[in-house]
């Protein structure tokens, strides 16, 4: 099984305040999300008061973006404290992985140095360990290499987390289509104990 991760963040530092996490399950050769998924709404001003970093630029670009992405991130004081929030987070994956069975679950994020790397942050700043395997990170990039004429979707609200989380899982599965006829195989990764995408 898979899961896609998006994060809307204060700032692109690791140590990002988060305003919002979006969650969506999939089956790589599937068509589009197994269930809705799942959209947490994070009270900034929780992220805030644990020392999490609120950037001028990110703030400014946040400015920028359309009344519709505005209007879905929590104003402070709205949303749920972050700690509820990665507990959210911790529960949805334990069902998953029910859902799963014994088939190892994957985590995607659009890039390897956001999404992933700022929620996992925010588990361990929290004296927590973030609820998937070392090896569990996937890279929607790193896909496209291989997939370069695959459609991407375009979210129903650009910067929501989960539409984009969403958009995302149909991008990924349109590359697996597009990838798997040029010969990707699957299966574990030659030389360790890791494990390339599997289904």
């Amino acid at each position: 099984m898979h899961l896609m991760l998006d994060l809307e963040t204060l700032s692109t530092a690791a140590d990002a305040a988060i305003t919002q996490i979006g969650l969506a399950p999939f089956w790589i050769d599937g068509d589009g999300p197994l269930e809705p998924g799942l959209c947490i709404n994070v009270d900034p001003q929780s992220c805030i008061n644990l020392g999490f970093r609120v950037d001028w630029s990110t703030t400014h670009w946040w400015m920028m973006q359309s009344q519709e992405a505005r209007d879905s991130l929590p104003r402070p004081g709205e949303g749920v404290p972050l700690p509820e929030a990665l507990d959210r987070v911790e529960a949805y994956l334990e069902h998953l992985k029910e859902v799963a069975g014994d088939r190892k679950l994957h985590v995607w994020s659009n890039g390897a140095t956001f999404d992933i790397p700022i929620l996992a942050h925010a588990f361990a700043r929290l004296g927590r360990r973030e609820p998937w395997s070392y090896s569990a990170a996937r890279d929607t990039r790193t896909l496209a290499m291989l997939a370069l004429n695959a459609i991407r979707p375009e979210p129903v609200v650009k910067h929501n987390a989960l539409d984009d989380a969403v958009a995302q899982v149909r991008w990924v599965q349109n590359m697996w289509r597009e990838a798997r006829p040029n010969h990707v195989t699957t299966g574990p990764a030659p030389g360790g104990s890791g494990e390339v995408v599997v289904a």
